[in-house]
């Protein structure tokens, strides 16, 4: 089997994959632990009649997003890496919402705020990253939306709905980095899982 978490925004995603198997929960969160996380974990592997010994490899969104959410999905994949001796790998969060809201093989903005009323964010094109990623302010947000002209716009909903409203290029689409999509994205960009320590991608010191 196949583990897979984000953590990086207000919904906290866990998905399971293997041997023609699958699950998957999203739940909307103010905050959440490792051990909010184990239980969804074991209650998906009791779904699936499976136990934490079928887990051959992990995966976790590393981010940028929430400082302390990133921190809990590491921190969980982390340690069930030495427990399990199992090899793990990261995504970018950012990658994961550009390429589970459908529009990949497009152009798409993805964004996640930052505490700091600014975004993060980057653009996709034909199913590969352009830019680097960014950490944008409102107005320069605003102009890279319109320099760049995505056909789609995505973010989850609560943020979206800050920019929704504004007549920019492209449509907008409410959506949250998913679980359910980071194996798929691991193999469209050739991550393979190692044996290590997975670390953060904050984008900015703290």
């Amino acid at each position: 089997m196949k583990l897979g978490v984000d953590t990086s925004t207000n919904v906290l995603s866990i998905a399971l994959e293997g041997s023609g198997l699958s699950a998957n929960m999203e739940i909307r969160k103010k905050s959440a632990g490792s051990q909010q996380v184990a239980g969804i974990v074991e209650f998906l592997l009791q779904k699936l009649n499976k136990s934490a010994s079928d887990i051959q490899e992990a995966y976790a969104g590393n981010g940028p997003g929430s400082f302390t959410g990133i921190r809990v999905a590491l921190s969980f994949i982390n340690t069930l890496s030495q427990t399990l001796r199992i090899p793990v790998a990261s995504v970018s969060s950012l990658d994961l919402l550009a390429f589970g809201c459908g529009a990949w093989y497009t152009s798409v903005i993805p964004f996640i705020r930052s505490r700091r009323n600014e975004v993060f964010t980057a653009y996709y094109e034909r199913g590969g990253r352009v830019t680097d990623y960014l950490v944008l302010d409102r107005d320069d947000f605003l102009t890279f939306i319109r320099e760049r002209s995505p056909r789609t716009i995505t973010a989850p909903d609560d943020e979206l709905k800050d920019y929704a409203h504004l007549d920019l290029p492209g449509s907008f689409l409410a959506s949250n980095p998913s679980a359910r999509f980071i194996f798929s994205l691991a193999d469209e960009l050739k991550i393979e899982p190692e044996h290590g320590y997975l670390k953060p991608a904050y984008l900015r010191s703290f």
